[in-house]
């Protein structure tokens, strides 16, 4: 499995073990890795909430283009 492979799956198992609270842990996971200057672990958390949101779907009432 390539790593850009084990981000997608780990994305889709976040959202499956948090549900509805995957953004207050997303959130929670940024500011942790802001509290300790984690660079790398900040851009992984952000590549990981860029993935929950495209694995979401569209926006609830969009439109098709």
């Amino acid at each position: 499995m390539t790593r850009d492979q084990e981000r997608w799956a780990f994305a889709a198992k976040i959202m499956e073990k948090y549900g509805s609270g995957i953004g207050r842990h997303i959130v929670g996971q940024l500011n942790t890795q802001i509290d300790r200057g984690d660079a790398d672990g900040l851009k992984f958390w952000e590549d990981i909430h860029q993935r929950v949101v495209e694995l979401s779907g569209p926006p609830v009432g969009s439109k098709p283009n």
